[in-house]
């Protein structure tokens, strides 16, 4: 949901979900959290927690799946600046509530020297064709379902 935050995500989850009756339920959330006053790391945290927590409640039982957002171009978008430390939360929920933790930011960053890699973004926030590309790879391989034969994993954007 565009310009969502994790704190409108816990409120209309179970309207957002349930009708698809998933297994597996990928949460990404938190570039809108640190642009909006009132949801600091400490409530983005509990928001993360409450929503893996619901998940598990709905029917069926899926599995919830945190992955934390791609990082943003600081010079275009700098109220985001502490965007690393949102995506540290969402790591230390996923641990903590034992769910597959698919970590985008540290992947970027790490496959780009550490810098922003800006030829993945469309705007410095939101990802481009290739940057969606390599969520989906990550997401694909994190979830050991990667299979070379298949035109998503074989796919190249130039």
């Amino acid at each position: 949901m565009s310009g969502a935050t994790s704190a409108e995500l816990v409120a209309r989850l179970g309207e957002q979900v349930t009708a698809f009756s998933p297994k597996v339920v990928s949460i990404m959330i938190g570039t809108n959290d640190i642009a909006t006053a009132g949801l600091g790391p400490e409530v983005y945290r509990a928001n993360l927690v409450s929503l893996v927590r619901s998940v598990r409640t709905l029917p069926g039982g899926p599995f919830p799946v945190l992955q934390p957002p791609n990082p943003v171009d600081p010079a275009k978008w700098p109220g985001r600046v502490g965007l690393p430390q949102y995506a540290q939360v969402m790591g230390e929920v996923a641990a903590q509530e034992s769910v597959v933790f698919v970590d985008h930011y540290t992947d970027w960053l790490s496959n780009n020297g550490g810098q922003v890699p800006l030829s993945l973004l469309n705007d410095g926030l939101h990802p481009n064709e290739r940057g969606h590309h390599r969520l989906a790879l990550k997401m694909i391989k994190d979830l050991r379902v990667f299979d070379v034969g298949s035109r998503v994993c074989s796919l190249r954007i130039p």
